[in-house]
């Protein structure tokens, strides 16, 4: 991965094994790659929800667990979204002559603005980087 980074990022075509601080730039624009592959990969199925239209509706909801009402701590909340979400298609079973089925929740995404205007920061800055090269090449 050093060197497809290296050369989309920076226009370096060959990773240098003599320059350490080249290196661990590489290193550290490839760790950022990691990290806004991992937001796109975590936010995929509320996107595609709201993409088709889905059920989708803002809260500000939280998440407490306990054994009786009086021991409740809370383990999350704060602004979220809540969405319709599918899972993959399941065949029937021998005896059922219908077609494969899916089966539907209602599931819940905390916002973390702070982290996610950092990640879209970060996103702009590289993709920044991208067109300058594609107009210097």
């Amino acid at each position: 991965m050093r060197a497809d980074v290296g050369y989309l990022l920076l226009g370096t075509p060959e990773v240098p094994d003599d320059d350490p601080e080249r290196l661990a730039v590489i290193d550290n624009l490839v760790g950022i790659v990691r990290v806004l592959a991992r937001a796109w990969l975590d936010g995929r199925r509320p996107y595609n929800a709201i993409k088709h239209g889905l059920l989708v509706s803002q809260s500000n909801a939280s998440f407490r667990l306990g054994r009786t009402p009086d021991d409740l701590v809370d383990i999350g909340g704060g602004p979220s979204v809540a969405y319709l979400n599918h899972t993959n298609w399941t065949r029937p079973d021998a005896e059922d002559e219908g077609g494969k089925t899916r089966r539907w929740t209602i599931e819940t995404r905390w916002i973390k603005f702070d982290q996610a205007s950092k990640i879209i920061a970060a996103a702009c800055a590289l993709i920044e980087s991208l067109w300058s090269l594609a107009v210097a090449r």
